[in-house]
């Protein structure tokens, strides 16, 4: 079964939480996320074949909505992490658009 596209999350000091998609050019997603502390940082980002990361989009902050549109086909991914001394939790959930999918979550459940 595919995975689902909502989560909650209890993110340790120094640790992430962190949903992979495989899109299509122009596809899109949307991350809307709730009850984190300010210490959250998040990013959109891939991965090049030669284990290069590039950063798409950034921002500091516990809760929010982010749209993302995919510049090519490929594996997108989008990160929490926690910069605070205690742990935060987090909800997410996720909508993706036509051409992209949840490939994955990290951490498992």
């Amino acid at each position: 079964p595919a995975p689902g596209s909502s989560r909650s999350f209890n993110v340790a000091p120094g640790k992430f939480a962190e949903a992979n998609f495989q899109m299509k050019q122009g596809s899109t997603f949307t991350a809307t996320f709730s009850k984190g502390n300010s210490d959250i940082t998040w990013d959109i980002h891939s991965h090049d074949h030669g284990g290069g990361t590039k950063i798409h989009d950034k921002g500091v902050s516990g809760s929010g909505n982010v749209e993302f549109t995919a510049p090519e086909d490929g594996v997108f991914s989008i990160l929490w992490k926690n910069g605070g001394s205690s742990p935060s939790p987090l909800q997410v959930t996720i909508s993706v658009g036509e051409g992209a999918s949840i490939h994955s979550w990290m951490p498992t459940e």
